[in-house]
């Protein structure tokens, strides 16, 4: 009975540790996914861009304006992968900035000094 147990419990740990392994490959590929969208996106910037909306969604509407206007705007947020409570986010925004050297930062949740520190660039801060 208890080598039935035993047997039981080492497949139920077997099922649990495939699981697992089964979803961090799925996040492994999502953010592999995410980090070649904002790569391409950095090269696809012949010049700097006019403008960057930090802590937007995907959709967000100032950015997609300045877009439809023919100017070149990009969006930093959670849903790239670049989100700004973490040093991995973080990073990555720096380096996205850097690239593309956006003319404005745009953002409602940082104040102007936090902008300029974070991001480390002369760009101006629209709030």
């Amino acid at each position: 009975m208890k080598q039935d147990q035993r047997t039981k419990e080492s497949e139920d740990a077997s099922v649990v540790l495939s699981s697992l392994q089964q979803i961090q490959f799925l996040i492994e590929q999502s953010l592999k996914a995410s980090l070649d969208e904002v790569l391409a996106a950095m090269n696809d910037f012949s010049s700097h861009l006019d403008h960057m909306e930090v802590c937007s969604g995907p959709e967000s509407p100032l950015t997609a304006c300045i877009q439809q206007m023919g100017g070149k705007a990009e969006r930093i947020g959670l849903h790239n992968n670049m989100d700004l409570t973490t040093s991995l986010g973080l990073k990555r925004a720096r380096e996205f900035c850097d690239v593309t050297a956006p003319r404005y930062l745009a953002s409602p949740l940082l104040s102007w000094r936090t902008s300029l520190n974070v991001f480390g660039t002369s760009a101006e801060v629209m709030l």
